[in-house]
């Protein structure tokens, strides 16, 4: 490894701290070497792949649909958390414990709807679609106590209709 190469390791190396004004968020550089597998002829990454290399989530071999509804519920819990964590802490640990509960609960329903047989998806998509519909009105009622503020209900409506959508089409097409 050259000394460049060297410096770029040690930046991001366990037990370095960020210099001022740095993120802290360490990037890992990888550089070409012969042992990585060439592209195909066509562009993609596919025989890196096959090389034991890794594809990125739009070129997985997995149903589209799928992977972005899991991935939209991801986006959806990690910005209920937060506020669900400013809550009161009399309603964060009721209210704000029902709220955490059901969006992972919609997480769970869609992995497990992805791993089951058919007509087990459209019942594990349906409770989804249920668990979701209890979310809005548990967003409602955070509003009605004035835990949220409007513009984050409306952020919250937005973020559970698209996983909603995303789950109803789902639904759709196993019918």
């Amino acid at each position: 490894m050259n000394s460049a190469a060297h410096e770029r390791a040690k930046v991001g190396s366990p037990g370095s701290r960020p210099e001022r004004g740095e993120s802290g968020v360490s990037s890992v550089i990888v550089e070409p070497n012969e042992s990585c597998a060439p592209s195909s002829p066509d562009g993609s990454n596919r025989s890196r792949a096959a090389a034991g290399g890794v594809l990125p989530i739009s070129e997985t071999p997995v149903a589209k649909g799928r992977i972005e509804v899991v991935e939209r519920t991801h986006a959806l819990i990690a910005w209920i958390l937060p506020v669900v964590a400013h809550f009161p802490k009399h309603h964060r640990y009721s209210l704000g414990t029902r709220i955490e509960t059901q969006v992972y609960a919609v997480l769970e329903q869609l992995v497990r709807a992805a791993y089951a047989d058919r007509l087990s998806k459209v019942s594990l998509l349906d409770d989804a679609n249920i668990t979701l519909e209890v979310l809005r009105h548990n967003f409602r009622i955070a509003f009605s106590l004035k835990l949220v503020s409007i513009g984050q209900v409306e952020h919250a409506t937005r973020l559970l209709d698209e996983v909603g959508k995303q789950v109803g089409g789902w639904r759709r097409n196993l019918l």
